[in-house]
């Protein structure tokens, strides 16, 4: 079935299911497809492919493959208002993960449902749910400056839906026993002992400790202004960022474990400077390299891999921000105040890392609501309904009194 819309274009209904989409394009005098899922989308999208032409600007970039237009992006466009790591994570996510399975096609027949297969395909891999999430945001990043350029009408990758993922895949929480194991062996082998301490006890990024300066810290106050992580550079080399993760500085309060373990690491940067002599470069770092300088990340977790093997510790520096997460999704009361300890801009991403911790507190929740109505009203035929009229007569026997009165 061909429908003609206005002007020169037209929608067509393919075998496969998908409206086809065609305009001339007048900047290049070439008949441009892009396909819709329905037929309501596929009109939308006519009207905006025409409404291009009739400004003489392209109705999209039909020479190009997905492949090549991200390479002239990543050369030219991509690092324009973005830092240089969040560039090089770009690159190489494109690289890895999306040009080999979409790379080949026509950046202007490239679809929702064509994003959408890929996702699935590097779920089937076994990658993890943020591998997926963040091969995603590079694609539909590259899109939004191709939407800008007015050589796409539409960002097909911001449309995609992320896969259905398994809950049960998520990272293992530790335990507190398995915390303080591994903190027993970091005092063993003597290293990074303060540093893992702070996590513990501030669940702060790791990136964050590093990046912290003294002059960040008020020790006699007990409070701690996170105002920047590590970073890395084009170079692929580690630098002091000009922000946090999310761009927000946040004030975070400082535990008497966490402000011995900052003291005992300023007497072991003093031995530290002392050892280097005139090779330490001072940079005010809480937590630097051997020789002052930026302690790399990398290097960082490579330090404590045999602390982690020793322990049998599941995890690395983050599973002690997820152990900080367990217990503060138990003690705050709404999500949105765990964010804001965490760290997080939005409190979506709190929900979608921490929610199933909730979710298994249902069950308890519901059975203290019913124990509470029962002992409320020992009424014979409620507590039956509820099942848990004697339990909480024997639980509370004055609450009983006090609701009487």
């Amino acid at each position: 079935m061909v429908a003609k819309g206005s002007g020169d274009g037209s929608i067509r209904h393919r075998a496969d299911g998908r409206f086809e989409v065609r305009v001339r394009d007048a900047a290049t005098g070439i008949r441009v497809a892009r396909y819709a899922t329905t037929e309501r989308e596929a009109r939308k999208m006519l009207r905006a492919m025409l409404g291009r032409v009739d400004r003489g600007v392209a109705a999209a970039d039909a020479s190009a493959t997905v492949r090549g237009y991200a390479e002239v992006w990543l050369a030219e466009r991509a690092g324009r208002r973005r830092t240089e790591s969040t560039v090089r994570e770009y690159r190489r996510r494109l690289n890895k993960y999306v040009l080999p399975r979409i790379g080949g096609l026509k950046l202007s027949a490239l679809t929702m449902l064509d994003v959408e297969d890929a996702l699935d395909e590097l779920v089937e891999s076994g990658l993890s749910a943020s591998t997926v999430r963040g091969s995603r945001i590079a694609l539909a990043g590259m899109l939004t400056d191709a939407v800008r350029a007015r050589h796409l009408a539409v960002n097909v990758a911001a449309l995609a839906r992320l896969p259905e993922m398994d809950r049960s895949a998520r990272a293992e929480v530790p335990t507190s026993v398995q915390v303080l194991d591994l903190l027993d062996a970091a005092i063993w082998f003597d290293v990074m002992v303060e540093l893992l301490t702070v996590l513990v006890t501030t669940g702060v990024r790791v990136g964050e400790a590093l990046g912290a300066y003294w002059s960040d810290l008020d020790l006699e106050a007990g409070v701690w202004e996170v105002q920047r992580t590590t970073t890395v550079n084009a170079a692929g080399v580690a630098v002091i960022g000009s922000r946090t993760k999310t761009g927000e500085g946040r004030r975070v309060a400082l535990h008497d474990a966490a402000v011995a373990a900052f003291t005992a690491q300023r007497a072991r940067v003093a031995a530290a400077r002392l050892a280097a002599g005139p090779l330490w470069s001072d940079h005010d770092l809480v937590f630097p390299s051997e020789l002052g300088t930026v302690w790399d990340s990398r290097n960082a977790r490579k330090r404590l891999r045999p602390i982690t093997a020793a322990a049998l510790f599941p995890g690395s520096f983050h599973a002690l921000r997820h152990a900080f997460a367990t217990t503060a999704v138990a003690v705050l009361p709404s999500d949105a105040a765990v964010a804001k300890v965490m760290g997080h801009r939005r409190k979506a991403t709190t929900v979608d890392l921490y929610g199933h911790l909730r979710d298994v507190d249902f069950r308890s929740v519901t059975d203290a609501v019913a124990a509470d109505l029962a002992a409320a009203r020992p009424d014979p035929t409620l507590g039956v309904t509820l099942g848990v009229k004697s339990a909480a007569a024997a639980r509370n026997p004055k609450h009983h009194r006090r609701s009487e009165a």
